[in-house]
């Protein structure tokens, strides 16, 4: 028998409750799986279930990268562009029309018309079909991410990847090599990994290799952000599959790839240790931001 998708999963357990409050195992059991019957009957549903499962396409698309709408744009008949982009929440029309290069007129459309663009925008998304909305998914401490500023992401990583540094930094007695690396950073970055480098539990995540690094300063910073994404995708090794399609999707296409490539369903012995990490970031951030 084929598998049944988590949204009918859910959509059975909402039936199943509403007409057998407290019987959904023993009815389920009569017809699927008792494995499968146990599972669903299990589902949390949040209070106003049914409707928090429909997906407000307009409200669900401001959340996504522009780099990933300008794809699901790009799988329509060109003469469509414009109206699709027209669509689009503000920061969304303005980041795909000037990603595909197109001239969107300033002409409201209908809210008719807005909506069915949008629902036929939305549905062309890699993997929004199947995306559980967050309300059904367990909620953990990272899930802060979803809420973090997405301007912010990128310096997120920058000083993620710093962790990976500060244990080849470290190791090094090449002054040669420090003093090129201090150069290639900037003092609020050079601060952090100075007050890192006493911490023992530095958990490095993947290599920089400083004995092959030509001393360019966009090399460095390029590998210390690419560890850093590697790092967060590290911290949430575990959690669910459509909250990594969420949190991918507010990055833009590259990075939200390196995130889905290197994502683990299984968590490490690490991960805590990891998560700890991106919290600190994200406070620090923060604290910056309010300063």
């Amino acid at each position: 028998m084929e598998a049944i998708k988590p949204k009918s999963q859910i959509l059975l357990k909402i039936l199943v409750d509403r007409f057998h409050p407290g019987a959904a195992r023993e009815i389920l059991g009569k017809s699927l799986h008792a494995d499968v019957a146990k599972s669903i009957s299990e589902i949390h549903l949040p209070h106003g279930n049914l409707q928090k499962l429909l997906v407000h396409s307009e409200e669900a698309l401001a959340a996504i990268h522009y780099s990933w709408i300008a794809e699901a744009v790009m799988l329509f008949p060109k003469k469509l562009y414009a109206s699709l982009i027209k669509a689009l929440p503000l920061e969304q029309r303005q980041g795909v029309s000037a990603l595909l290069k197109v001239d969107v007129p300033k002409a409201p459309l209908c809210p008719v018309s807005k909506k069915f663009l949008s629902d036929s925008l939305y549905k062309k998304i890699e993997g929004a079909s199947d995306a559980l909305p967050l309300d059904f998914i367990q909620e953990k401490p990272l899930f802060v991410l979803l809420h973090t500023d997405k301007k912010k992401m990128p310096e997120l990583f920058d000083f993620l990847g710093l962790f990976d540094l500060a244990y080849k930094f470290k190791l090094i007695i090449d002054k040669k090599t420090i003093s090129l690396v201090e150069k290639a950073l900037s003092p609020g970055r050079m601060k952090f990994l100075r007050s890192l480098l006493h911490l023992k539990n530095l958990v490095p995540v993947a290599d920089i290799d400083l004995m092959n690094w030509s001393g360019d300063p966009e090399t460095l910073c390029k590998l210390i952000h690419r560890n850093g994404i590697l790092r967060m995708t590290k911290a949430v090794a575990g959690y669910d599959k459509d909250f990594i399609w969420h949190l991918s999707r507010r990055l833009d296409t590259g990075r939200g790839r390196i995130v889905l490539r290197y994502f683990s369903e299984e968590e490490s012995t690490i991960t805590p240790v990891l998560a700890e990490q991106v919290l600190l970031i994200i406070n620090t951030l923060t604290r910056k931001k309010e300063s």
